[in-house]
């Protein structure tokens, strides 16, 4: 089997440590070395919110509920808010969800309700998926995962709607 160009290019044969990094420097995308590495879904606050999120569970009164799911996932979720009128229009009292769903959901959906509370319905109603991505400090997902970081958004801005 011949070496392909880059190995013969920049790869010493005598040292394996160094074969390595010279192999991850010409071939690997400069995005997926350590060092300019945004955040992942793997990622320990990730895991630990994931694992213990603040936001979930139900407790006293609510304005509006929706639910809804990720079937590729399996995620089930169910938001909460309610709101109290303020000076330049409804304002988020409180969020929060529950449900069944995957760590990465359940941290982006804890993320997400504490960022909402106290944010004016309007503004909520114009969040994206690239605001909760940006609430880890650059997330990054694959196409598949983006559901699970979507799924609390879409939730979420069907029980606003319900306010209308």
């Amino acid at each position: 089997m011949q070496p392909s160009a880059c190995a013969q290019a920049c790869v010493p044969v005598s040292q394996a440590t160094r074969a390595r990094r010279m192999w991850m420097r010409c071939c690997v995308p400069r995005r997926f070395l350590s060092k300019g590495r945004g955040v992942r879904a793997d990622d320990e606050m990730i895991q630990e919110r994931g694992a213990h999120p603040m936001r979930k569970g139900f407790s006293g009164l609510y304005d509006a509920e929706a639910q809804g799911d990720n079937p590729f996932c399996g995620d089930m979720l169910s938001v909460r808010v309610a709101v109290r009128s303020g000076e330049n229009g409804a304002v988020i009292e409180r969020a929060a969800f529950d449900g069944y769903a995957c760590t990465l959901c359940s941290a982006c959906a804890d993320a997400l309700m504490q960022r909402v509370e106290g944010m004016r319905v309007r503004e909520a109603e114009t969040l994206s998926v690239e605001d909760v991505l940006a609430l880890w400090g650059g997330l990054e997902v694959g196409r598949t995962r983006r559901g699970c970081v979507e799924l609390p958004l879409i939730v979420l801005k069907r029980a606003l709607a319900l306010l209308q």
